[in-house]
């Protein structure tokens, strides 16, 4: 006698079974294997309550819950979660089931009194079922995947992966046309980007932060202003501030090679008229009276007294270089004038000697020498072969101070040119 003790609930026919007819079962066993490997559609939920009948495979009949994609709709409107109960609960299968039914309800799918899997409205499952009698279990075989991918509805993944260089496509409303993304041909590594949590501002760009975090920023547009926090301006290139018409402009730009990278600093205020941009020497600049380029020149008139002290002041910087040039008294006895020329000083006679001495002082220190050893700054002779002399005692931030010698009470000028 036949029986269908199989999953796919076959006619199993008996040795010796059916003679002359068994060629029928036989067509028919194809045909439900057929069934097995197909798709099928079944009205079931005849009623807003739980279905545990119509979703039956029968023996040797064509049966839609035989097939191996089910696609379940319902008669009624569902209310709630709903359970659907496939049977016999013996057959073990791979299922794909579509939950297509009304009302926008969830349904459990059940065989005996195990687990169910849900399916929610809208989306399809892969389960099988284990067929283990009343006890039997409904799996979800596939817990990676929520759903699968079909028009017009939503769907969910913990993560896509594309390969070899594939894309996805973003299509418009029609269809038609779409926008894709995809990776480079070559990728070094591999990195991630993470999304802005919010939605930016009208005309606000994506930016990111170097390690794969997306934000969005402002950038300058012709004609508004902008803000950055920094603005590298790459391979010595300019910044260029354009006039108003926008046809000419002043560049910015940095030396072709810069042994090491600095920053200038710029005044926290506007700085006085006339004054200059100076820096610390540190990259912080700050407006100052810029150092004088030109020298500051001036006579001294100098009396027969010993010891007598002229200050110059009121120049705009400190001497660090001064020139002397000394002029004999305005009156000359008999003898000749002897100017020593181990002191460097020019020899010559005649009344009223005009130049007799140019000294240098150098370094601003207590005590300035000039040429000698002694420190001291000649400017007249004596006509008897003998010198008078002074020295520079005092160097200030906008002058100095000269000490007189004149041994032999005799006047002088002292012309004097102090450099910055």
């Amino acid at each position: 006698m036949a029986s269908y003790d199989n999953d796919l609930v076959l006619k199993e026919i008996t040795t010796g079974d059916e003679s002359g007819t068994w060629g029928t079962s036989t067509n028919t066993n194809l045909s439900l294997i057929g069934e097995a490997l197909s798709f099928a559609t079944l009205a079931c939920f005849p009623s807003d309550a739980d279905d545990t009948s119509t979703a039956t495979v029968g023996q040797a009949t064509s049966s839609p819950a035989r097939a191996m994609y089910f696609k379940v709709t319902s008669t009624a409107t569902l209310s709630a979660t709903r359970t659907l109960t496939i049977s016999p609960n013996t057959i073990s299968r791979v299922m794909f089931i579509e939950n297509a039914t009304t009302g926008s309800q969830s349904i459990n799918i059940s065989q005996g009194s195990g687990a169910n899997v849900t399916i929610a409205s809208g989306t399809a499952k892969v389960v099988y079922l284990d067929g283990a009698g009343s006890g039997a279990a409904v799996v979800d075989a596939l817990t990676l995947v929520d759903t699968f991918v079909k028009p017009s509805t939503n769907v969910s993944f913990t993560r896509i992966n594309v390969t070899a260089e594939g894309e996805i496509r973003l299509e418009d409303s029609s269809g038609g046309e779409y926008v894709s993304l995809k990776a480079p041909s070559t990728v070094a590594s591999n990195v991630s980007f993470t999304l802005p949590a919010a939605d930016g501002s009208s005309g606000q760009v994506i930016k990111t932060d170097g390690a794969g975090n997306l934000g969005f920023v402002s950038i300058n547009t012709p004609g508004a202003a902008a803000s950055f926090t920094q603005v590298d301006i790459t391979a010595e290139g300019d910044l260029r501030l354009q006039d108003a018409s926008g046809g000419e402009y002043v560049a910015l730009e940095a030396p072709a090679t810069i042994s090491s990278s600095y920053t200038l600093e710029l005044p926290a205020a506007d700085g006085s008229n006339g004054q200059a941009l100076l820096t610390n020497g540190s990259g912080v600049l700050s407006f100052g009276a810029a150092s004088a380029t030109t020298p500051a020149s001036d006579i001294i008139a100098i009396s027969a007294v010993d010891g007598a002290t002229y200050s110059v002041s009121g120049l705009s910087f400190q001497p660090s270089l001064i020139v002397f040039q000394a002029f004999g008294g305005a009156t000359v006895t008999t003898g000749s004038a002897y100017f020593a020329s181990s002191h460097g000083f020019a020899t010559g006679t005649g009344s009223n000697q005009k130049v007799m001495s140019s000294r240098i002082l150098n370094s601003p220190a207590v005590e300035y020498g000039v040429v000698t050893n002694t420190g001291y700054c000649y400017w007249i002779n004596n006509y008897d072969g003998s010198m008078n002399f002074g020295s520079v005692t005092a160097i200030a931030s906008d002058g100095f101070t000269v000490t007189a010698v004149t041994t032999y009470g005799t006047t002088a000028t002292l012309m004097y040119t102090a450099f910055p």
